[in-house]
């Protein structure tokens, strides 16, 4: 985990408890101390809401349900890293100066929030869904944060950069989770993989963690993210760094050829949370 990511070790529930009372009650008593029960979306929720309130003064955050709750930790990592990234070795950016970009910011808009209560930065984030978006919007209206944090509909699901970015708009740097799936019939053969790995017996499992557009897409994160590449080329004029999470370390292997081909400047930033791994991929599109 990043240095400077707050949340290094184990989680101090009884102190989140304080900030969300409502999560007391989910709180597992053990020997060893409190713990949760993840496999519980309520729980998860609640957690969310208590670190982030905790952590990041943010005093209203909620989704609906079926939406992506995403793990706070491991994305807050990913904005320290592109901290440091931007920064070239030098003094951390902050400030309004700099604009994020998040692309399928869910309902959940964890990027932005994170990002401008760390940095200061000004972000803008889009979604394709409506519902996310007007949830989204939601949570900054009443955290009052409209000045710093733009919600914006992505009218178009294949696009990215096209309809929601304006008029002399300079984007700094892209962040992005793709969906993983190719479709829902992947996601519940994987996820069944996954549960027999894990279990040693195979279930039949519906229950995913986000709406289907969070999940899944044609083509799954490989395709995603070459059009993602092929649409930056476009705005090279609005945009300095694009960078996406890769959760497949072996579609890196595809993609940084692409980036190569066209002599971008691109490196790989590698992440580790507990046994999962994942890395950032991202490359220079401006030159700002």
């Amino acid at each position: 985990m990043h240095p400077r990511n707050l949340h290094q070790g184990q989680y101090d529930l009884q102190a989140l408890a304080k900030a969300i009372p409502d999560l007391k009650a989910k709180l597992v008593k053990r020997e060893e101390g409190f713990t949760l029960d993840f496999s519980d979306p309520e729980s998860v929720r609640l957690l969310n809401q208590a670190l982030l309130k905790y952590h990041y003064n943010i005093d209203y955050w909620n989704i609906p349900e079926g939406y992506l709750c995403p793990p706070i930790p491991s994305r807050s990592d990913y904005i320290h890293y592109i901290a440091d990234y931007i920064s070239e070795g030098g003094e951390l950016l902050r400030g309004r100066k700099i604009t994020l970009l998040d692309i399928g910011t869910g309902a959940n808009v964890i990027y932005p929030l994170v990002a401008h209560k760390l940095y200061g930065w000004k972000c803008i984030a889009t979604d394709i869904d409506a519902t996310a978006i007007k949830c989204a919007k939601g949570i900054i209206d009443v955290n009052d944060l409209k000045k710093t944090i733009d919600i914006r509909l992505q009218p178009n699901n294949t696009h990215f950069f096209q309809n929601v970015l304006r008029e002399k708009e300079y984007i700094t740097i892209t962040v992005c989770n793709p969906p993983f799936y190719t479709s829902e019939e992947d996601a519940t053969e994987q996820n069944q993989r996954k549960n027999k790995g894990l279990h040693g017996k195979e279930e039949l499992m519906h229950n995913f963690s986000g709406a289907p557009h969070e999940l899944w897409t044609e083509g799954g994160e490989l395709q995603f993210i070459k059009s993602l590449i092929a649409e930056s080329f476009l705005f090279s004029r609005s945009l300095k760094w694009v960078s996406t999470l890769v959760s497949k370390k072996e579609h890196l292997n595809k993609l940084t050829p692409i980036l190569e081909s066209h002599e971008l400047e691109h490196d790989i930033i590698p992440m580790q949370h507990g046994n999962k791994s994942t890395n950032i991929l991202i490359w220079k599109v401006g030159s700002k």
